[in-house]
């Protein structure tokens, strides 16, 4: 008698890590990019709280 308990959707995982790689890489790029910014500027950036 074997049955499956556990059963692992390999989509809705698959899609759930696409986007969490995705948001990472854009923040840090974004991150990457502000500070080249402030380099070639010498400007700080402006955020309203």
């Amino acid at each position: 008698m074997s049955s499956s308990i556990v059963q692992f959707n390999e989509e809705i995982y698959e899609s759930q890590i696409k986007k969490l790689v995705r948001d990472s890489m854009e923040e840090t790029l974004n991150k990457l990019l502000e500070g080249e910014v402030q380099k070639l500027t010498k400007a700080v950036w402006y955020r309203a709280q």
